[in-house]
């Protein structure tokens, strides 16, 4: 029979076990396997897109208290959501990853109001602000910085003067980020531009990232996520966007989404939105064939700013030509005349459009009822997988996940629908598309 260890000895390892915890707090951390690469390579831009409870925070905190401690001298700031968030979440983990000894005289953490003077500070001259989102953007200029992190998307009116703060010392931004009700289109497009220098980290919730929860808390947790599956696809995939309560394109999903259009011969067309203002002029590039009864969703031109006819022309010959066509290529244009900021008098604008372009833009049907009818068979298209959209769409994905017949996602919305209405309504989808189309 093995004997017992003595009891003594026993006692004395607990003991120096929770005195290396005291003095090193970050001595009981282990990076998860998700987040290993990012906790243990050194990036200069980092996006953690990950689900909820994967301790993503933990690790940023973690990582950087080690970076303070080791590097005298430097000199960070963290951007939280708001003023609690900074202290219940951010300076908290921050707390609890910092050992200390390193902290500078009079330097210390309240749960109530927080860290000193909203700045840690240690011994070595190392020092981090705790500054959020809701601070006006001309608080966050003035200071040359090692580095940023920004504990969840930052308002894109911070972007811009957090990101140059960190010129000066060729530093660091790292963001971490569950994307739930905040759409960040524009901070996506930085992120995956071609040659972007962003490295991103996604990780979802599942037993294999959260391995310091049961499999029965795991499920459990993905069980009630769904109760939301608005937020579900952020919450539990860690993607960019969740979908809308009450958006009209319920049949978008995950299935949706094609890398590519299939190899082979296809009918071209584009359907237009015209608008006056920054980002209201759209055009969609979509296939399909006959035979098959699929359409696919190709390309999008959105436009960036208040443009003319030739500068929207221009971008729609720009979308046809990263596929190898031109305008004389497209089998069918369709339009929207309504634009009158626009339009010369005596002319409207899908002919000064058309002109431009070379070729005839014809109006789409707007009797009454056509909107309605032409939202229920593009969902109806999608619901039966007839309607595919290739990935990468910003704009189209944002309309199919969030549209709810609001003026917000609405152009891409029409631009679909006056291309697709007459040919998903010849397509004969149900007996009840027939009836709703007639």
């Amino acid at each position: 029979m093995a004997r017992r260890p003595p009891r003594l000895k026993v006692s004395r390892s607990i003991r120096r076990v929770t005195s290396s915890l005291v003095a090193c707090p970050r001595s009981g951390f282990t990076p998860s396997q998700a987040l290993s690469t990012f906790y243990n390579a050194p990036t200069k831009r980092e996006l953690l897109r990950t689900a909820n409870r994967v301790g993503k925070t933990t690790h940023v905190g973690a990582k950087v208290a080690a970076l303070m401690e080791s590097t005298p001298g430097l000199r960070l700031r963290g951007v939280s959501v708001d003023y609690n968030q900074s202290k219940k979440a951010m300076g908290l983990i921050l707390s609890q990853m910092i050992t200390p000894s390193a902290l500078a005289s009079g330097c210390n953490y309240n749960v109530t109001r927080g860290w000193s003077h909203n700045l840690i500070e240690l011994k070595n001259g190392s020092t981090l602000q705790i500054m959020n989102n809701t601070q006006d953007p001309q608080a966050f200029e003035g200071d040359s910085l090692d580095g940023v992190w920004f504990d969840e998307p930052p308002k894109q009116g911070i972007w811009l003067p957090n990101i140059s703060r960190v010129m000066d010392r060729n530093g660091f931004v790292w963001i971490s980020a569950t994307m739930v009700g905040r759409p960040c289109s524009w901070l996506r497009e930085i992120a995956e531009a071609e040659g972007s220098p962003w490295r991103q980290t996604v990780v979802g919730f599942s037993r294999e990232s959260c391995p310091w929860y049961t499999p029965d808390m795991v499920a459990g947790w993905i069980a009630e996520a769904k109760a939301a599956p608005w937020e579900y696809p952020q919450r539990i995939d860690a993607e960019w966007e969740g979908v809308a309560v009450g958006r009209r394109y319920t049949g978008y999903t995950e299935a949706s989404v094609v890398k590519a259009l299939p190899a082979g011969r296809w009918k071209i067309g584009v359907g237009i939105d015209h608008g006056e203002h920054g980002a209201n002029q759209v055009a969609v590039l979509m296939a399909w064939r006959p035979g098959d009864k699929v359409m696919y969703i190709i390309d999008e031109y959105v436009s960036d700013g208040p443009t003319t006819i030739a500068q929207d022309a221009r971008g729609i010959r720009l979308m046809l030509q990263r596929h190898g066509w031109g305008p004389h290529n497209v089998d069918e244009w369709r339009g929207d005349n309504n634009s009158a900021g626009k339009a010369r008098v005596g002319y409207k604008i899908n002919q000064l459009l058309g002109d431009e372009l070379g070729v005839t833009i014809d109006p789409p049907d707007k009797t009454a009822g056509s909107v309605e009818t032409g939202e229920f068979l593009v969902n109806l298209a999608l619901m039966q997988g007839r309607l595919k959209v290739v990935d990468g769409l910003v704009a189209v994905s944002g309309t199919m996940r969030y549209y709810d017949g609001t003026e917000e996602h609405k152009h891409i919305s029409d631009a679909i629908r006056y291309l697709s209405r007459p040919i998903l309504g010849d397509w004969d989808l149900s007996s009840i598309g027939r009836l709703y189309w007639h």
